[in-house]
């Protein structure tokens, strides 16, 4: 057997040994998440955001904005009056 299949097969057995270990050492467990929410921290979180002078701020302009482009999307009631002499 010549270098070149002797390299070879060396080079296939070491990654094939490595990937063979790989697949039975333990993998390292995350710790759980709580399902459910902490009520206290939800509702303070919940009030702050709704009293927050800049989120208030954003709501009259987005609510402007939608007022706005309602207002225009209405047609233009303009009558006319003709009078003849």
């Amino acid at each position: 057997m010549n270098t070149r299949h002797l390299v070879a097969v060396l080079l296939v057995g070491s990654i094939s040994a490595n990937g063979w270990a790989a697949e039975f050492q333990e993998r390292p467990t995350r710790p759980s998440i709580p399902t459910s929410p902490n009520t206290a921290v939800v509702s303070f979180v919940s009030k702050m955001l709704a009293e927050h002078p800049q989120v208030k701020a954003a709501q009259f302009a987005a609510n402007a904005s939608q007022s706005l482009q309602s207002a225009a999307a209405k047609p233009l009631y303009n009558p006319e009056l003709d009078f003849e002499l």
